[in-house]
């Protein structure tokens, strides 16, 4: 079954919270993105929110094998 358009939004929108608490010291939780989101149930939050743990494993470890050159180069050489 395909991702609707509505779900696709939502998980951008948990990953884009998730990243921006991260980044000004917040754990990212359930209960501090609905928060910021303002909506989302916690299904459909915790769910996204797990992938974007894995996500941000991953981000971690391609940033240590990789050298000091911007994402989107690096977006642009995955992509090819």
């Amino acid at each position: 079954m395909a991702a609707t358009a509505s779900a696709v939004k939502t998980r951008e929108a948990v990953r884009d919270a998730a990243d921006a608490l991260l980044t000004e010291g917040v754990r990212p939780s359930v209960n501090a993105i609905r928060a910021r989101l303002g909506r989302g149930s916690d299904t459909t939050i915790a769910s996204a929110l797990n992938d974007w743990w894995k996500e941000l494993g991953q981000r971690v470890t391609d940033l240590e094998s990789r050298p000091d050159v911007p994402e989107a180069v690096w977006n642009v050489a995955d992509t090819l």
